[in-house]
């Protein structure tokens, strides 16, 4: 991965402007442990909502306040990228 240098990075006016990675967050079936849960579409109208998640493998149900998989940001430290 690329050397970011945040000292050449430009920002306008209050913008604080950090570097920072994509990363993949997913769950692993509680069941089975061989599959990764995904958000099934429905959800418990409460706030915050109760979101349902199905098994890739065995099909299992469980139910989370966050959705998996989903996208997450890391900070990266002193401008370089750890691996």
């Amino acid at each position: 991965m690329p050397v970011i240098d945040i000292s050449k990075l430009k920002h306008k006016d209050d913008e604080i402007r950090t570097p920072a990675r994509v990363v993949l967050v997913e769950k692993s079936c509680p069941k089975c442990g061989l599959g990764r849960m995904n958000f099934t579409g429905r959800a418990k109208p409460v706030t915050p909502p109760i979101l349902e998640h199905i098994c890739d493998k065995c099909k299992h149900k469980e139910e989370y306040r966050q959705q998996y998989p989903r996208v997450d940001f890391e900070r990266v430290e002193n401008g370089k990228e750890e691996v």
